[in-house]
């Protein structure tokens, strides 16, 4: 994290929008990576199987991925 605000500055882009777009891209990624101890324990409770919820999941992540680069994308536009 601390070299983006460096990257920022130089793309003259405003360092909360960075802040934001790795929080948003962390948020992302921790929905269906495996080593999230509440990603773990919450599928091992409900007794599902990983291949399953990636399956049921990966639509959702998709339709996030395109409403998150649509926010960032009206955010860069707006400042």
């Amino acid at each position: 994290m601390p070299i983006m605000a460096p990257l920022a500055d130089f793309a003259h882009v405003p360092r909360s929008l960075v802040v934001t777009a790795w929080q948003s891209a962390s948020g992302w990624a921790n929905l269906v990576t495996p080593t999230t101890a509440v990603v773990t324990g919450g599928i091992a409770l409900a007794k599902v199987r990983y291949d399953r919820y990636v399956k049921f999941i990966v639509p959702l992540m998709a339709i996030l991925f395109v409403l998150i680069g649509v926010f960032l994308a009206i955010a860069a536009w707006l400042c």
